[in-house]
């Protein structure tokens, strides 16, 4: 004797759907909870106000994102939603543009050691003694006592002097069609022309169209007749070929 269940395929098939429904519904929090550890690990715990802010809008797409994925399992309509999804998604980067930019600029600075804690630093005509490198700023305390907040992003596209380390940053513009051989060619010239002057040789860091070169200075080294150099070898390398 066959026994049947009673179930045909339409509804064995709307079962299916909702158990996926049910599945992305349950497994809303658990991307959640895991995007906020994510945030949590690139940004320093000190900045907990800046965290949670950023948490709280990650949830928002999250949420809107799976409901709209949820909502499509159904055969439901979902442009408006998807609309809605990309709208908060670019409000958000907008939002934190600034904010994105200055956690760039302390990898740039963390990454290639421009200064610590204690350091004498010049930075956009202003000097004076690191005291704290954060997320988004670097404050430092002038010869007049005075604290002045950096944010980072003006950093990583400024001079950056450290008085300790005789470390030179110079950022400089370069347009799109410029290959690898043309940066090779400059590193290659820098480090000839900068030889006596330099500890090490000369390294190029690119980001979008601006190319800072970093230098690491011997001691009492004349920093504008370095500057001077610099410049030179870069007009030379890039002006000049525009000219052809």
């Amino acid at each position: 004797m066959q026994i049947t269940l009673g179930f045909d395929p339409a509804t064995l098939k709307l079962l299916y759907t909702m158990t996926i429904v049910v599945f992305i519904l349950l497994l809303i929090p658990v991307v959640v909870k895991i995007i906020n550890s994510f945030i949590r690990r690139i940004i320093p715990s000190r900045d907990y106000s800046l965290i949670v802010k950023i948490q709280q809008y990650a949830k928002i797409v999250v949420v809107l994102a799976m409901l709209m994925f949820a909502l499509s399992q159904l055969g439901l309509e979902t442009t408006i939603l998807a609309v809605i999804v990309a709208l908060a998604a670019l409000s958000i980067i907008l939002a934190f543009r600034d904010v994105i930019l200055n956690l760039g600029g302390e990898y740039y600075i963390k990454t290639h050691q421009l200064f610590k804690v204690g350091d004498l630093i010049d930075i956009g005509g202003c000097r004076g003694k690191v005291v704290d490198i954060g997320s988004l700023a670097t404050t430092i305390e002038t010869l007049d006592n005075e604290r002045v907040v950096i944010p980072n992003s003006f950093i990583a596209r400024n001079y950056v002097i450290n008085r300790r380390l005789c470390f030179l940053s110079i950022p400089i513009k370069i347009s799109s069609d410029k290959s690898i051989s043309d940066l090779t060619r400059l590193q290659k010239e820098l480090s000839n022309r900068l030889q006596k002057h330099l500890t090490d040789k000369p390294t190029l860091e690119l980001s979008d169209e601006i190319c800072s070169i970093n230098l690491k200075l011997k001691e009492n080294t004349d920093l504008n007749l370095v500057k001077n150099i610099v410049n030179e070898i870069v007009n030379m390398n890039f002006n000049s070929s525009n000219k052809h």
